[in-house]
């Protein structure tokens, strides 16, 4: 690499002529991002955003070549001015849009037979820890769940399944957080199995295709770029209100003592203790009299704003520094990345670095070699775990935690004569002190990765040509865990403490042979490929952790009071396979292209682990033929698909397991069990097919387009596990079954209202849905679970409160909601359907840019706010009944009825087969708490709409003049305010519904905030 440096940085500038152009369309309007390229050279610049250009010509007299996606390009001489006006006119004929496909393949993506979008703008701007967040709404079909926490990456959804990350033709080995996104040029998402088969089974649902930058246009033959970003995040969009009139205790009754149970409710309590009055009650940090005992002190509310006294403003900056050179040997590109991130956590805080290296060096005319490499390293000392349980902040401050201590006063954790070893705190027998989690309960996270690839690349004519690629990635993550003296959590109430390590390595190995044939018979073009691959893949983890500590505050693995067996973990799996691919097209208007692979996975029985599967797509450009009025582009497409999958290792082997260790009259015994699934030697490959339909069309100029998909996958038979009666021994069986099929709409449309040399605007439309229904499960079953054939498989049961014909709740005899021994349906996981907006506004050399995107639909139970009803805090809770509770007095009635005789007979699955019920209204008065904690704090009255819509970026850009920087070392500059999350549209507020797709029930997580900031980008 150094020598391709030192080759492809020592140009020798001749003398050289400056010209100047602005490049517009045959309506006057700019054309920003136009390539100009010196003719017969790789040297050019793209316009700006007024699609403006200055290029330094070394002779005088080259000629430019102006081109632009959608326009005829066109060739100017320059050497008669110095400057001037060019104009592209737009024509069908030069829509040779071309896209990356399947294994790095570059294609015209007219001849496609399946859907590909290209992610359009820029996503260095309003930035995330993790570039796949900004790619929500970008594209119709592509769900991205965003997750609040450090270093979890996004949930990625492409038709419902999960596609794979690809990147320069290779799947991603370790994770997107390796990725800058100053380091990709472009973002091309291929849906589903159609676009995707030559990947194999990692490529089932489709790929998020990656192309990283090379080298550089600049006529210069070099450039050094720098982009920064800052952004300041404060602001819940979505956050829990709690009630403020009420502290700790059960039906009205508190006093502290120890936080143990010595006092009134005053271990792991609820908060439905007495009023905020100001009387007398004994507290936390009452003082003491001469006799030891405490003094009771005012009850009042002095911690209403506790969470968000306890959390901090965050800030995420982000630098990068990238150096490219150019020339006639070839090219190199160094990045070097940083991203720095403070939690609004307290004591939170993340380090992403990484450093980027690519080159090409041209061996002769023909052969050239293609190298890259990537280092990247995350660092973060505290990673805290947000699941429910007293290791979270939410759960120790807004479910279960009340007002009656301000969380500041705890800020000085420890005890005085206690220090290391006992914590202070509001009660010491389930909640922890979030100050003493922050700063004392620890959970470090050290990763690095590193990946390197390098292509051999020959042409053996003008028709044929090889590839030779290997790509090899190595990741390393070390995760350790400081649980503190008197900490507790769940199955550690003994409270002394531990400490925890956990290695992981990975290691994977991907080579591509490919030979490629291009010809052009007479009205023919042909283009084939043939391929060999293979893919390694190990995996270590190794896991160890003390069993209470005996020195307290020392965090050594042998410094456990019991010793404790490490757990360690190895697999190792092999995928050889063997492609080729055939595309033909007729006079630019008809195309065919066919794709199929041979697979031998390691994971699968012998007699089974070698299959082979198709895909064939065409398309038609029916402009070429008919000509339609403002119709500049018509095309329609279809494509078919079968592709083959495998199984997670060793899941179809007996293997044995280990028990943890146990002690018999003083000797110790390791006991050893077989897994519980059976395996299956006859087991063969899951089987995925696709199809799809789609148009496409451009009108008015350019001025309006969209592309319509409509896709059904077979999905299956699957493998999955048949189960047993557990009376046999075994939960069940590997076995080949359980096929669905999903059916589905995509929609993306763009509209140019407005296009002149100063002003333009135009804006893009993603819209999706699909369903997946239950179509065949295993011969002589025909259901799985409560789902039936023909059902969708998204189906939401739960115990649903039972009620009369007519919708009345029922009541027992004791006043309380009766719940249903059978489930029922209450809807959906899965959304309806998703949108994204963007909008695209720029008046000369001012731009605004702003996207907005969500989903519609779907159901989720709302986890949090039931566990608020149950703790007493939820905000709806503060009723005039509640009061009484407080003087010992039952004054609420569930509303209701009661039944006073007859029978209700059902069958197995809860049909009503006779009901005879005689009712009458409830007149039982109970305390308020137990019917909130009954009715409220029920699963079936928190099942909520997850629909949402977000305000997901916003910038306004400033492009520096060329007329500004002439005098200046400073080639280009823009400077943008940037926003990310700024609103939040629900009809919920407590939860963001934005990381839920397919969930159930919605987990505690940090709440998400707003992000504002600047971004400055220069070029020298």
């Amino acid at each position: 690499m150094i020598a391709l440096l030192m080759l492809t940085t020592s140009l020798i500038m001749a003398q050289k002529t400056t010209f100047k152009g602005k490049v517009v369309d045959d309506q006057k309007g700019t054309l920003p991002g136009a390539t100009v390229l010196i003719k017969g050279s790789t040297m050019g610049v793209e316009t700006d955003l007024n699609g403006d250009f200055e290029i330094q010509l070394p002779k005088g007299n080259e000629i430019l070549t102006i081109s632009y996606i959608g326009y005829n390009s066109v060739d100017f001489n320059p050497s008669k001015s110095t400057s001037t006006l060019i104009v592209l006119k737009a024509n069908s004929e030069s829509l040779q849009e071309v896209v990356v496909t399947a294994l790095g393949i570059k294609k015209e993506k007219k001849k496609l037979g399946y859907s590909v979008q290209e992610v359009q703008g820029d996503l260095a701007k309003g930035r995330d820890a993790n570039v796949m967040n900004s790619l929500a709404g970008k594209v119709s079909g592509l769900i991205v769940a965003a997750s609040s926490e450090f270093f979890t990456s996004p949930q990625l959804y492409l038709r419902g399944k999960k596609p794979i990350v690809v990147v320069d033709g290779v799947p991603l080995a370790t994770d997107t957080y390796n990725i800058s996104p100053d380091d990709i040029e472009s973002v091309n998402v291929l849906k589903g199995a159609n676009a995707a088969a030559l990947y194999g089974s990692a490529g089932v649902n489709g790929a998020i295709q990656i192309t990283t930058k090379r080298g550089t246009k600049n006529t210069k033959g070099f450039v050094v770029e720098y982009n920064h970003n800052s952004l300041f995040q404060s602001g819940f969009n979505a956050i829990p209100k709690t009630q403020s009139n009420y502290g700790p205790g059960s039906y009205g009754q508190y006093a502290f003592k120890d936080g143990k149970g010595g006092g009134i409710n005053d271990a792991d309590y609820d908060q439905w203790g007495p009023k905020f009055d100001g009387q007398l009650i004994t507290q936390y940090d009452s003082p003491l009299d001469a006799n030891g005992d405490l003094i009771p002190t005012p009850w009042v509310a002095r911690g209403k704003n506790n969470f968000t006294n306890f959390m901090e403003d965050g800030f995420l900056i982000t630098n990068n520094l990238a150096l490219a050179a150019s020339s006639d040997k070839g090219n190199i590109r160094f990045s070097v990345s940083n991203t720095y991130q403070k939690g609004i956590n307290p004591n939170t805080k993340l380090n992403i670095y990484n450093y980027n290296l690519s080159g090409r060096y041209n061996l002769s005319d023909n052969t050239w070699v293609d190298a890259s490499s990537n280092f990247n390293f995350q660092t973060s000392p505290n990673n805290p775990n947000v699941q429910y349980g007293p290791n979270s902040y939410l759960y120790n401050m807004i479910i279960w935690g009340g007002p009656d201590y301000d969380v500041r006063d705890l800020r000085n954790y420890w005890q005085k004569g206690k220090e290391g070893l006992q914590q202070m705190n509001f009660e010491y027998t389930r909640y922890n002190n979030p100050y003493f989690m922050a700063y004392e309960w620890l959970r470090g996270y050290y990763k690095n990765d590193y990946s390197g690839q390098i292509s051999l690349n020959h042409k053996f004519n003008n028709d044929f040509d090889m590839v030779l690629r290997t790509n090899s990635a190595v990741s390393n993550l070390f995760r350790n865990e400081k649980f503190p003296y008197s900490m507790t959590t769940y199955g550690r109430e003994k409270a002394q403490g531990d400490y925890k390590e956990q290695y992981d390595y990975k290691f994977e190995t991907y080579s591509d042979l490919m030979l490629n044939y291009n010809k052009t018979i007479q009205n023919f073009d042909i283009k084939a490929t043939v391929g060999v691959n293979t893919n390694t893949e190990k995996y270590r983890n190794s896991y160890a952790t003390t069993n209470y500590l005996i020195i307290p505050g020392l965090y050594n693995l042998s410094n456990t009071q019991s010793p404790v067996q490490p757990t360690n973990y190895n697999s190792h799996f092999e995928t050889n396979s063997m492609y080729g691919s055939l595309d033909m097209s007729y006079k630019s208007f008809l195309f065919l292209g066919a794709t199929g692979r041979f697979d031998k996975d390691s994971r699968l029985p012998k007699q089974n682990n070698t299959f082979f599967y198709p895909s064939v797509g065409v398309s038609a450009i029916l402009s070429e033929v008919v000509k339609i009025p403002n119709v500049d582009y018509l095309k329609v497409r279809s494509s078919y698909a079968k592709v083959g999958g495998s199984l997670d290792i060793y899941s179809n082997l007996d293997t044995y397991r280990l028990r943890d260790p146990f002690t018999i009259n003083g000797s110790t015994y390791s006991a050893a069990y077989v897994g519980e699934i059976l395996s299956n030697p006859n087991l063969k490959p899951a089987f995925n097919s696709s199809m799809e339909f789609g148009l496409e069309t451009k009108m008015f100029k350019n001025r309006f387009g969209f592309d319509v998909t409509y896709f059904e996958n077979t999905n299956g038979p699957q493998i999955f596990d048949l189960k047993y009666s557990e009376t046999s021994g075994y939960l069940g069986s590997k076995q080949n079954g359980i096929t669905t099929k999903t059916k589905g709409t995509e929609v993306s449309f763009f509209v140019k209202p407005v296009k002149s040399e100063n002003f333009s605007w135009d804006f893009n439309v993603n819209w999706s849905t699909y369903k997946e229904y239950l179509k065949e499960v295993y011969p002589g079953i025909t259901n799985n679970g409560k789902i039936n054939i023909g059902d969708r498989v998204d189906g939401f049961y739960i115990n649903d409160f039972m009620r009369t014909n007519d919708g009345t709740l029922i009541v027992g005899s004791n006043g309380k909601p009766l719940t249903n021994s059978y489930q029922t349906k209450v809807g959906y996981y899965n959304p309806d359907w998703t949108l994204g907006v963007t909008n695209n506004v720029s008046y000369k050399s001012f731009a605004l840019n702003f996207s907005f995107d969500g989903r519609y639909g779907g159901k989720i139970e709302n986890y949090v706010n039931k566990k608020m009803w149950q703790s007493g805090t939820h905000e709806g809770s503060d009723t005039p009944e509640r009061a009484n509770d407080v003087i010992g007095v039952k004054s609420y009635v569930t509303d209701g009825v009661v039944v006073t005789g007859g029978e209700l007979l059902t069958d197995g699955q809860g049909n009503t087969l006779s009901d005879t019920r005689t009712f009458a209204p409830n007149t039982t008065k109970i305390y308020y708490q137990d019917f909130a904690k009954s009715y409220n704090g029920n699963t079936a009255a928190n099942i909520i709409d997850k629909t949402f819509f977000k305000l997901r970026e916003v910038s306004i850009s400033y492009n520096f003049p060329k007329s500004v920087l002439k005098e200046s070392f400073i080639n280009d500059a823009s400077i943008s305010l940037i926003g990310r999350d700024l609103l939040y549209f629900s009809k919920h507020k407590n939860i963001d519904l934005d990381q839920f797709v397919k969930e159930g029930t919605s987990p505690l997580q940090t709440p998400t905030v707003k992000s504002y900031g600047i971004n400055l980008n220069l070029k020298f």
